[in-house]
């Protein structure tokens, strides 16, 4: 029961609504504003876990609404989890109170980052709580408006993985893809929008005790519960469940029940039935509340993480749980996850990685060997197991569903993605690879099947060794594949020409001067459009799977360039350029040499690392650089890093 020490008449008869569990919800609710308004004190003699929650959620709705009267807006951004959902309804029923108390508000928005690999069995999940956030919104005439924002496509995992060969995230190493799948896109749509509203603060769900290695790093950032801090990057945030037990989020979410009049909120879902459902199927069925006392409470901590995350270890423990608890609902996703198995299970199999370096050290001129990427055999292989996993979907779908699929691996613009970044490191035996899998998985019957998931041990990455390649102009020009220069093309750009188009020139990393490239659409970033994009693919399969053997790999980057069906950044080729002439020195060293076995041969030829020290120790620094890239880090790594820079440094486009 609440009790108060005032002796105010209003402020008791405001205890005694809250008190009576007899009048509707709303009554009560609106009690309760009024007495945070007015700034008095109460207490419960007798706290219930519920009575626990609902003081713990005014101090947090306060302090939102709070932020509110400074004038800022709220940025929340939300998964849909349970901490993010926890955030939400408190940030919503701040927002309804300011509304009702002074009659406008500032624009507030909720945030999702779409990855493009979430659980699949999550989508049906996202659309039904979006859909009540957008009715909720329009029902209470909120200035709130939600944007799901994606990552840019050279942070796509098929471009980054599948396209370029970067080992996905394993344990022990770094989440930068959290930080380019999630944080960039999420930061970068609240700064586009605090230029057009104002400051926004943004609400996080973080809490410490989600795990030690979480309250440690809050910890040393200084991060406290419902104060406005300022982020390393300057962006003002606020932790309203920071201090939070799982227990309180569960309680919280439990009792915003709708259809009960003892709900605390009446918010954006009507009840998170749907939500704790989720989370008891990832923890095998045993998710099961008993809110009424929180000594006992078995509240669920599952987590959620993309379908292809490896940094939970060997197993993704709750998508095991979903199909194992449930198998009539979730079986589906179990190719799903074996891949998933499959790729960690690889990690340690050396003989699955390219050894040759995607850079060069600038004062030696040697090229470093080391099993860095996933060699282009493993993402094939990768490659197959998925179009093969869709193509077994459709044909359930179009049997059992009416053609609606319930999840799709690879779609049309993440294989040209793919089929992109094979052109770019000339990969691929032949142009448009991608492209020639997908026709004949899908549309020829060709099957490839994930076998026996065997983990190869555990071994120590082998040392670096180095190898000096001969310059490009002692190699003769019968050896090379073809007189194209990164991505200059000199018929493609005279026939331009010849059709008045507008030749566009780079700096040229290597030379250090000025070259002219074939013609490219400019985009603010590098994109590639969806319907364009479905409607090659498609007209590939019909006109060109029968002749695309006999071209070059790079025929496939000039082809997507020229026609818009890549487009870049004003500085994407120069990075492109680079990446295409190393791949193309190595190309042109096999044909040199005359090897069908490049790694071995270029390993039988090489210097230890300590080796390459001594000589580097022997010379005098050259005055060319390239650029000031990190020679511990590969050319492509680099150079996608630096596009964010290199658009500010005009300077290097003529």
């Amino acid at each position: 029961m609440w009790i108060t020490n005032s002796e105010h008449n209003e402020h008791i008869q405001l205890v005694n609504i809250i008190n009576n569990l007899n009048l509707p919800y709303a009554v009560r609710n609106n009690a309760w504003s009024k007495i945070t308004e007015l700034n008095v004190t109460i207490t419960n003699d007798r706290p219930s876990m519920r009575d626990e929650v609902r003081e713990l959620s005014e101090l947090s709705i306060n302090k939102l609404v709070a932020v509110l009267e400074t004038g800022k807006g709220l940025a929340i951004s939300v998964s849909f989890g349970k901490d993010s959902n926890c955030c939400l309804v408190l940030s919503l029923e701040a927002i309804k109170r300011f509304k009702r108390k002074y009659g406008y508000m500032p624009s507030c928005y909720v945030i999702n980052s779409n990855t493009t690999i979430e659980n699949p069995a999550l989508d049906d999940y996202f659309n039904i709580m979006q859909q009540n956030l957008e009715v909720f919104i329009n029902t209470h005439d909120l200035d709130v408006t939600f944007i799901e924002v994606h990552p840019d496509t050279t942070s796509h995992w098929h471009y980054v993985t599948l396209g370029r060969g970067k080992m996905p995230r394993y344990p022990g190493m770094t989440r930068d893809c959290s930080v380019d799948l999630k944080v960039k896109p999420i930061k970068k749509a609240k700064k586009a929008l605090a230029k057009l509203t104002g400051e926004l603060v943004s609400v996080v769900g973080t809490r410490m005790n989600e795990s030690e290695e979480r309250k440690q790093k809050m910890i040393e950032r200084g991060d406290v519960a419902n104060t406005v801090l300022t982020g390393e990057d300057g962006d003002l945030l606020i932790l309203p469940i920071c201090d939070w037990e799982v227990d309180d989020v569960w309680a919280l979410l439990t009792y915003c029940d709708s259809s009960s009049e003892n709900a605390l909120y009446h918010s954006f879902a009507p009840s998170f039935d749907e939500t704790i459902d989720i989370y008891r199927s990832a923890n095998s069925g045993e998710c099961a509340l008993n809110v009424g006392d929180k000594g006992q409470s078995a509240a669920c901590g599952a987590r959620f993480g993309c379908i292809y995350c490896l940094v939970s270890g060997d197993k993704d423990k709750s998508l095991t749980a979903m199909i194992e608890s449930d198998s009539e609902r979730f079986s589906y996703l179990a190719g799903v996850n074996k891949l998933r198995d499959f790729m960690y299970a690889i990690r340690w199999d050396m003989d699955r990685r390219d050894w040759l370096g995607r850079s060069f050290d600038i004062e030696t001129g040697f090229y470093p060997l080391q099993p860095v990427y996933f060699s282009f055999e493993t993402r094939l292989e990768l490659l197959r197991y998925m179009l093969t996993l869709d193509a077994q979907e459709r044909e359930w779908a179009n049997q059992f569903n009416s053609g609606i699929v319930r999840f799709e691996l690879v779609n049309y613009q993440q294989l040209i993605e793919i089929d992109l970044a094979w052109g770019l490191y000339s990969a691929s035996p032949h142009a448009f690879a991608a492209l020639l899998e997908y026709h004949e998985i899908h549309n020829c019957g060709k099957r490839y099947e994930i076998g026996e998931v065997v983990t190869a041990p555990k071994l120590s990455i082998p040392a670096k060794r180095w190898i000096k390649l001969p310059a490009s102009q002692d190699i003769s020009k019968k050896e090379k594949r073809h007189n194209r220069d990164g991505l200059s093309d000199p018929e493609l750009i005279e026939m331009a020409r010849n059709a008045g188009v507008e030749i566009p020139t780079i700096k040229d990393l290597f030379t250090g001067h000025k070259k002219e490239i074939v013609p490219f659409t400019k985009s603010k970033v590098m994109e590639v459009p969806e319907l364009d994009a479905a409607i090659f693919v498609e007209m590939f399969c019909s006109e060109l799977s029968e002749t695309c053997k006999q071209y070059d790999s790079s025929e496939s980057v000039f082809y997507y360039i020229t026609n818009g069906l890549v487009q870049l950044s004003g500085t994407q080729p120069i990075a492109f350029n680079t990446m295409m002439q190393l791949s193309q020195h190595w190309n042109d060293f096999k044909a040199h040499v005359a090897t069908d076995d490049l790694t071995g041969y270029a390993m039988d030829h090489s210097i230890s690392d300590r080796e390459h020290k001594a000589l580097k120790n022997e010379m005098v620094i050259g005055d060319f650089e390239l650029n000031n890239v990190d020679q511990d880090e590969y050319i492509d790594d680099s150079f996608e890093a630096q596009l964010e820079s290199l658009d500010e440094q005009l300077s290097l486009i003529f």
